[in-house]
């Protein structure tokens, strides 16, 4: 059988004088209005996100869906699951002065029969390198986890 496709876009709409002003994101599902971005370390919006929250909430996503994934095959469907991500990214310096991705850190937790907090972390692990591997990032960026399990009643 093979894969389905899908397809997800944005439009960033940047219409004060780039790189002055501030661009706006807006999704084409349209869940939500057009969210400004904050580009600017020096001067940000203050209703705005980063284009680094954006990947890091983007990543947290899969990953969670992923980890779902892992405790349904291993036969410990998940009650709860709560995943923060957090990333570091180069910015500047002499080398480069595009932004660059260096580490992913995730921690997870979940609420789930057993609480088996062993086997969690192992499931946590591998969910980090499939969702890796899903989303075709580079081998060189850092990816951590640690997770909290929680036995439910």
């Amino acid at each position: 059988m093979s894969a389905e496709v899908r397809e997800s876009s944005a439009t960033i709409r940047w219409l004060t004088h780039p790189p002055d002003g501030v661009p706006r994101l807006m999704v084409d599902s349209h869940t939500f209005p057009p969210v400004p971005l904050s580009i600017d370390d020096v001067a940000p919006h203050p209703l705005a996100t980063s284009p680094g929250e954006l990947i890091a909430g983007a990543f947290g996503s899969v990953f969670a869906w992923v980890l779902a994934e892992e405790l349904v095959d291993d036969g410990t469907q998940a009650l709860e699951l709560e995943i923060s991500a957090a990333l570091d990214a180069a910015v500047g310096g002499e080398e480069e002065s595009d932004p660059r991705l260096r580490a992913i850190h995730c921690h997870a937790i979940a609420r789930f029969p057993g609480g088996d907090a062993r086997r969690l972390q192992e499931l946590c692990r591998v969910a980090m390198r499939r969702t890796a591997m899903s989303i075709g990032l580079r081998d060189e960026i850092a990816l951590t986890v640690d997770s909290t399990a929680i036995a439910a009643r």
